[in-house]
């Protein structure tokens, strides 16, 4: 079912959105055995998915989605703006067999995963290493990967997406990086009403390269990253960010020309010479111009 592609503003004082609909959710899923949890309100759907794997793991694929989330968390701490109606808060858990260690590099699957389904709808998008989702070169989207473990020694991964629709002025204005919403090029009226049929777009995408992630690893993934990665042989500069701290006051480790990621998701950094990988940790990346 295409989503509608005519153009919207972010006029002021549009009708709120309407609560999400569990029932239009159910009907528009193709997967089976996709176990879905709508929420009006939570602190964070990962976090939810996460408590819960911890003291059982999943048996089968959940999708966890709010209307509104009061702590959402993104990486390195930080939090997810978003009114209600406003923005997608997404989260699918996912048996997991791998090591721990791996769900850094399927935060990348997922971001592929994610551009390829806005694509399909006719919306491009670059991804930042390692787990931004830009439009027209501001944030769009952002996801979270982690790993549970229950007693028993059986492991849940959860990914977490938050993807903005429609933000409007007041939200934006308590955003300190620059931010885009899908209300640039959707009516906005549409996006609020459709949440759903995104919402199982996203939520199938993702499951779907948890998935394949889980059988193949990263390296099946790693050319369609590279087609989409904004800053591929473009300047940049890693840093390492401290907690607390402004982009002015974080420390630069390298920098050098990006030239796409490796096999496990690291990202290829040429400097002095030779190429290094960089894995993700905590740490960031920017263009060597110091925006973004």
């Amino acid at each position: 079912m295409p989503i509608p592609t005519s153009r919207g503003s972010h006029a002021a004082g549009h009708a709120p959105a309407a609560p999400l609909s569990a029932e239009r959710i159910q009907q528009q899923c193709g997967l089976e055995h996709v176990r879905w949890e709508i929420v009006p309100t939570t602190a964070s759907t990962n976090s939810d998915l996460m408590q819960r794997a911890r003291e059982r793991a999943m048996d089968g694929p959940v999708a966890r989605v709010a209307d509104e989330q009061t702590a959402g968390r993104g990486r390195l701490g930080r939090t997810w703006e978003g009114a209600p109606g406003a923005s997608i808060f997404l989260s699918v858990a996912v048996p997991w067999r791998r090591e721990a260690a791996s769900s850094a590099a399927v935060t990348l699957a997922c971001g592929v995963a994610v551009a390829q389904a806005l694509s399909r709808e006719g919306i491009e998008v670059a991804l930042k290493w390692p787990n931004d989702i830009l439009l027209d070169g501001r944030k769009l989207a952002g996801i979270l990967t982690e790993v549970a473990e229950d007693p028993a020694g059986e492991r849940t991964l959860v990914a977490g997406l938050g993807l903005n629709l429609d933000l409007g002025d007041e939200v934006r204005g308590r955003i300190d990086v620059p931010v885009a919403d899908l209300a640039q090029c959707r009516d906005p009226a549409l996006l609020r009403a459709q949440r759903e049929r995104w919402i199982v777009c996203l939520a199938e995408a993702m499951i779907e390269s948890v998935q394949r992630f889980e059988s193949h690893g990263f390296r099946v993934f790693r050319a369609a990253f590279d087609s989409v990665f904004a800053y591929r042989d473009a300047p940049v500069q890693v840093l390492a960010a401290l907690a607390g701290a402004g982009a002015a006051n974080d420390n630069v480790l390298h920098q050098g020309i990006a030239r796409g990621v490796d096999g496990d998701g690291r990202l290829l950094l040429e400097t002095d010479g030779r190429v290094i990988a960089v894995t993700s940790g905590e740490i960031r990346l920017r263009p060597r111009d110091g925006a973004g």
